[in-house]
């Protein structure tokens, strides 16, 4: 994604988040199910792996001005 930033290439830069997207997500979703047994037999434990993942999931990076950010409508 930042190659194609840096390229000049937003489109391409948008398809591979898309495509990064869909992998954390069936990612996600297949652990869900796993979460939830660790949460029966190690309540605690699960809750502290979601707080970490919640975390994870609500970072953001910030883009320096100038630095592939063209293209990309930022305000």
């Amino acid at each position: 994604m930042a190659a194609a930033l840096e390229n000049d290439d937003p489109d391409r830069a948008l398809e591979l988040l898309e495509a990064g997207r869909c992998v954390q997500w069936n990612h996600q979703l297949r652990n869900a199910g796993e979460l939830a047994r660790l949460a029966d037999s190690q309540p605690d434990l699960a809750a502290e792996i979601e707080r970490i993942s919640l975390s994870l999931w609500s970072w953001k990076v910030d883009v320096p001005e100038g630095r592939g950010n063209r293209g990309l409508g930022r305000a």
